[in-house]
C-alpha cells in the first residue's frame, strides 16, 4: 500500500475509498475515551493508541481507519439518583476508583472513591450497543468484510462479549488486538501494563510526544502518581519502549490480518 498513502476514512475522496477497500475490506475501529490517566497523559490517551497504531497498521496490511470514539462504557457508582441520567447526580466511574491509598492488583484503589477531574465519556452499556451496532450496519453497507477494535479496555470487552452475535446479525467479522504473543514485550524490562503506567505512556510518547508531560508527575498519594498503575512510568517509560510496543503490535495483528485476507481471496 506504501507509507504514504492515506488511510484515514473522513480523509478519503470517493476513488481513495474504493481502490482501498477492494484491495482490503478490513476497518479499524479505535475505541477511547476521555479519561484520567494520570498527570502526565492526555484525556484522549486510549483512542490516541489505538489510532495511531491503527495507522501504521492499514499502511503496512491495508484497509481504512475509521474516526476515534470517545464514548464508552466502565465501571459506574451513582449516589445521591435514582438515575445516571437525573439532572442532579453524583457519580463515580473507571479511574475514579483507583485514586491512591492501599494497594490492589493492577492500580492503587482508594477506601473512599473520588472523582478524577475531567474524566467525560461514559456511555450506558444499552446506548454503547446502539452505537457500535450502528457503526457495523454502516460498515457492512460500505462494503467492508471485517473490523478490528482496540483502544479502551472495557470498550474492547464489552464488543469481544457479542463478537459472535454482532458476526450473525450484521455479516461482518471482527477482531481485537489482545492475545498477541508478549515474549518480547517481557525482555523490555519491568511489567509494563497498568492504567497510564509504563506501556501507555510510552505508547504515547511514542505516537504523540508532543502531548506528555512527565514533569506534571508527583509523589502526592500513597508515594505514586495518582491514578496510575504499575510501576512508576519515570523511572522507566520512554519512547523507545513504546516504538517496541507497537513494532510487537504490528507484528502480530499483521500476521493475523494477511492469514484472513488469504482467506478471503479464496474463497
Amino acid at each position: 500500500m506504501g507509507g504514504t498513502d492515506k488511510v484515514m476514512y473522513e480523509e478519503l475522496v470517493p476513488q481513495e475509498f474504493r481502490e482501498r477497500i477492494e484491495a482490503c475490506p478490513i476497518a479499524y475501529l479505535p475505541v477511547g475515551t476521555l479519561e484520567w490517566h494520570g498527570e502526565q497523559n492526555p484525556y484522549g490517551t486510549d483512542a490516541y493508541i489505538g489510532h495511531g497504531c491503527f495507522v501504521r497498521l492499514a499502511r503496512r496490511v491495508g484497509g481504512i481507519v475509521f474516526p476515534m470514539l470517545f464514548m464508552g462504557p466502565d465501571t459506574l457508582t451513582v449516589s445521591g439518583a435514582t438515575n445516571y441520567y437525573d439532572q442532579e447526580y453524583d457519580c463515580l466511574y473507571g479511574m475514579d476508583h483507583w485514586t491512591g491509598g492501599e494497594e490492589h492488583s493492577g492500580g492503587v484503589k482508594v477506601k473512599e472513591p473520588s472523582q478524577l477531574e475531567g474524566s467525560a465519556y461514559w456511555i450506558s452499556d444499552d446506548a454503547y450497543n446502539l452505537y457500535i451496532e450502528a457503526i457495523l450496519r454502516q460498515l457492512k453497507r460500505a462494503g467492508f468484510k471485517a473490523v478490528v477494535v482496540n483502544g479502551h479496555g472495557p470498550s474492547v470487552l464489552f464488543i469481544l462479549k457479542r463478537i459472535e452475535d454482532y458476526r450473525r446479525r450484521f455479516g461482518i467479522d471482527v477482531f481485537h488486538c489482545w492475545g498477541i504473543d508478549n515474549s518480547r514485550e517481557k525482555a523490555l524490562g519491568p511489567p509494563l501494563g497498568g492504567h497510564g503506567g509504563i506501556g501507555e505512556t510510552s505508547f504515547i510518547m511514542a505516537l504523540r510526544p508532543e502531548l506528555v508531560q512527565m514533569g506534571r508527575l508527583t509523589d502526592d498519594m500513597a508515594k505514586k502518581p495518582v491514578g496510575v498503575g504499575g510501576e512508576d512510568p519515570r523511572t522507566y517509560a520512554s519512547r523507545e519502549i513504546g516504538e517496541e510496543l507497537i513494532d510487537i503490535f504490528l507484528e502480530g495483528m499483521e500476521k493475523r490480518l494477511t492469514e484472513y485476507l488469504a482467506g478471503l481471496r479464496q474463497g
